[in-house]
């Protein structure tokens, strides 16, 4: 494995990532390297990214674990009539 270290890490960014991170229930290690994997569109055994991200963008992994939940236990073929007024 490799270590990197960032310096100087501006105060806004250094809060958008924390912010990811606690959105994600990441650390920030953890945060900064899925950011990292998924802007350079990069496959990790930690962070897969599905190859439609890099043309449709992303979701964050949380939220796409949901959606993989919520379509496997979906039930498309009924339609709730109330829904498509």
């Amino acid at each position: 494995m490799n270590a990197i270290t960032l310096h100087a890490i501006d105060d806004t960014l250094y809060a958008a990532l924390r912010k990811y991170a606690t959105e994600t229930e990441e650390s920030l290690n953890r945060a900064a390297k899925s950011l990292l994997a998924r802007a350079l569109c990069v496959r990790t055994e930690e962070h897969p990214v599905p190859g439609f991200m890099r043309f449709a963008g992303s979701l964050s992994f949380r939220d796409a674990d949901a959606m993989r939940k919520f379509v496997s236990t979906a039930e498309f073929s009924k339609v709730d009539p109330k829904e498509w007024k």
